[in-house]
């Protein structure tokens, strides 16, 4: 596995990822505040990357194969 820093050729794993946590959120969600939209995959991706963009933010993937299986996103600062 290899550990690196998010890039284009991520982006539709990232958004398979993204949309993978939120269906596990709403599966556990007992009050069904947290859903699963069909728009959810690309306005979130957006949304996202949008807050890394403009609060310093990384995200970093783990690779397997050049697909990444994991993923991580952090804001470095805010402005």
């Amino acid at each position: 596995m290899k550990i690196t820093e998010y890039s284009d050729k991520y982006q539709e794993d990232v958004k398979s990822l993204l949309e993978e946590l939120q269906a596990y959120i709403a599966d556990i969600d007992h009050e069904g505040y947290n859903i699963l939209s069909e728009e959810f995959k690309e306005k979130y991706f957006e949304k996202t990357m949008e807050e890394m963009r403009v609060n310093c933010g990384k995200i970093f993937i783990a690779a397997e194969n050049g697909k990444a299986v994991g993923m991580i996103a952090g804001v470095i600062c805010e402005k």
